[in-house]
């Protein structure tokens, strides 16, 4: 994080060149995308690692790995150059997009685990609940509360957060009436 850091503030320079493409683990691939992003303004490069992020989505993730680092890519690639995915690629990105919405689970997650011989045993993790109290029992939303979020859950979080700049670039204009007055 701190060589990100450091690339980051640095001139641009022609000769730096990350080989983003070949990065296996998704979380350096989002530090080298906001070394990229600050060392040039090319969309080139913006809309060749929105392939690269459609790509990785297409696939199943490995087991340690998360898609969460992927977002922020990926709502960067919607602001400024949506019209680089095309029609398959938004309908997948969409699909994933209602699946981590609707799968979020609704336990908290697990407690760091604070070490030591003497300290008790950690409590199991409870399950969220609303934000007047009550336990959810649908499913998880940007308002549940809890102590501890899952993968999943900041997953959802993050999407939900992503989700008014999606319908605003790949809203479908087939399903609007435009007799309609309703603009929300």
């Amino acid at each position: 994080i701190l060589c990100s850091a450091i690339l980051r503030e640095r001139p641009f320079c022609n000769d730096l060149s990350l080989p983003w493409d070949k990065f296996r683990d998704i979380r350096l691939l989002s530090l080298a995308f906001s070394i990229i992003q600050s060392q040039c303004d090319q969309r080139t490069n913006v809309e060749e690692m929105g392939q690269h992020v459609v790509k990785i989505l297409e696939g199943r993730l490995p087991e340690d790995q998360s898609a969460r680092p992927l977002l922020p890519i990926l709502s960067k690639v919607i602001s400024s150059a949506p019209l680089s995915l095309n029609e398959d690629q938004i309908n997948l990105i969409s699909k994933r997009m209602v699946d981590w919405l609707r799968y979020a689970s609704l336990q908290q997650g697990v407690a760091p685990a604070t070490g030591g011989f003497f300290n008790p045993r950690g409590k199991q993790p409870g399950p969220i609940t609303e934000v007047d109290g009550t336990v959810a029992t649908d499913f998880f939303t940007v308002l549940s509360v809890g102590q501890n979020y899952t993968e999943d859950q900041w997953l959802n979080m993050q999407t939900f957060s992503m989700l008014r700049k999606w319908f605003l670039c790949y809203r479908s204009d087939t399903t609007s009436n435009s007799n309609s007055d309703d603009k929300s």
